[in-house]
């Protein structure tokens, strides 16, 4: 074969192989959400903002310099949002020193600390504006929920009074979603979205105790105290 003609030909796999590796990384994007906004105190300047999902994957990112931050998050998943503050700083050595995404899902349910976010579609983004924290919560001034539409029926969540999709009423389901059941030293515990982050950085785990994931072995010198 021309040595001209084998190097075309292998220029043009190579182009070939870079589209699709390109096409794959859209594709992936195109299922997730980006989720953005700023920090209102500067204590988080250069902090780090966490997902847990409550299917146990965890995801991070780091707030800048100027209080931004940008989060990609894949949809069809429920998450607590922490906002953790810049070591070293007042607001990071308070006990807990993580704040936890609050905000109001509708009338009838009230406050929620849990962000449910529905399946991604292409430039699928959700500004939640400035968050300002006051004690062991942030609040977002963009409400989630105006913008949010779980169940894709068309009403957003605020006013879907069955935002799931499925019969029962928002209300009835709240505390099911807002109360995580997690292992804590081979042993299980139902608690609060408000403590969670700390149980899982002590080697807890989001589900039921087995063998496999027992707190005692796999990570005995973070146990907690019982």
């Amino acid at each position: 074969m021309n040595p001209k003609l084998s190097i075309s030909l292998l220029g043009i796999f190579l182009a070939l192989l870079g589209c699709e590796k390109s096409l794959t990384k859209n594709q992936n994007s195109a299922n997730n959400w980006l989720i953005t906004g700023r920090m209102a105190e500067a204590d988080f300047a250069l902090g780090e903002i966490v997902a847990l999902a409550l299917n146990g994957t965890r995801h991070h990112a780091e707030i800048t310099a100027h209080e931004s931050f940008r989060l990609n998050l894949p949809g069809n998943n429920t998450y607590a949002l922490y906002f953790l503050p810049l070591p070293n700083t007042k607001t990071s050595t308070k006990p807990g020193a993580s704040a936890l995404l609050t905000f109001e899902e509708s009338e009838e349910v009230g406050m929620r600390d849990t962000l449910r976010l529905p399946k991604a579609t292409n430039n699928a983004n959700l500004d939640l504006g400035a968050i300002s924290i006051k004690g062991d919560f942030a609040y977002a001034s963009n409400n989630p929920s105006l913008k949010l539409d779980f169940d894709n029926d068309g009403i957003n969540d605020f006013q879907d009074r069955d935002d799931q999709n499925d019969g029962l009423p928002d209300t009835q389901q709240n505390s099911e979603i807002e109360q995580i059941s997690i292992c804590h030293n081979s042993q299980m515990l139902k608690l609060s979205l408000t403590t969670l982050l700390t149980h899982i950085d002590h080697g807890d785990h989001i589900g039921p105790c087995d063998s496999k994931k027992s707190v005692s072995k796999k990570n005995p010198k973070k146990q907690r105290p019982s």
